[in-house]
């Protein structure tokens, strides 16, 4: 009875390790690498679009000041995700204070969101029209990539 005990935790043991390795190679999936910003990485799109340094020094303000921005809305958004989970975990629920939680997560997202767009803009502005089709012409190519990994 004392081997089928032994056996039987080891088993659980040897579950909960190779179970928990699953969930953590899946989060590390899920992280994504290190970013430049809109535009990847300079020196290949320098190459890739033919920018000047002086486009490139602009595209990089644009990009460090996206990152500061982007950083102090990650940091408002955090611990209100953190909060609605404890609420959620809580006996009693009040729907209205999640909802109210929830706008406020929503309308942090959003300014992300139009803090890309403005970014992307910025950097297009920076641009000549050729250098925007080459660049459009890029995404283009990696979304057909995207799309042939993801089959």
């Amino acid at each position: 009875m004392r081997k089928v005990l032994v056996l039987l935790v080891g088993a659980v043991l040897v579950v909960a390790f190779s179970g928990s390795d699953v969930l953590a190679k899946r989060h590390l999936k899920r992280e994504r690498p290190e970013r430049h910003g809109f535009m990847g990485n300079p020196e290949v799109m320098k190459e890739r679009l033919g920018l000047s340094d002086e486009q490139i020094d602009k595209i990089s303000e644009i990009n460090l000041d996206y990152k500061k921005k982007y950083l102090e809305y990650r940091e408002k958004i955090a611990p209100k995700k953190i909060k609605l989970r404890q609420m959620l975990l809580e006996e009693n629920v009040d729907l209205q204070v999640v909802r109210s939680l929830l706008k406020e997560i929503s309308d942090l997202r959003l300014e992300l969101k139009m803090l890309r767009i403005k970014q992307r803009l910025d950097i297009e502005k920076i641009l000549t029209p050729s250098q925007r089709e080459k660049l459009k012409a890029s995404k283009m190519e990696m979304r057909k990539r995207y799309k042939r990994k993801a089959k």
